[in-house]
Order: C-alpha cells, then sequence, then structure tokens
C-alpha cells in the first residue's frame, strides 16, 4: 500500500503543532522580557552579573 509524500502520520502533525506552539511561546516571552528593565541595583540585589 502506497502512501502519498504530503500526508503526514497524526503523530507527526502533533508533534509539529507543538513545535509550533513552544515557538511562539517563546517569541512572546522573548518580546514581554524587552519591556523589563532593571536598575544596576535591583540586578546587583538578585544576585545578576552581566559583566563590567
Amino acid at each position: 500500500m502506497a502512501t502519498s509524500l504530503n500526508q503526514q502520520s497524526p503523530v507527526a502533525q502533533q508533534t509539529g503543532s507543538v513545535l509550533a506552539g513552544l515557538q511562539m511561546l517563546v517569541s512572546v516571552l522573548s518580546w514581554l522580557a524587552g519591556y523589563v528593565q532593571l536598575t544596576e541595583e535591583e540586578q546587583r540585589e538578585a544576585g545578576i552579573y552581566l559583566g563590567d
């Protein structure tokens, strides 16, 4: 029985959907993180060290 190359198994479709959802979530979180900026004092209190 031959199958078309364009057909994907339900597992492959679900995996692709999950990966697309995760990429979208990372995108949104990165976008939101761009709006959050800590002062030097807040960074020091949080133990964040970004170099010189």
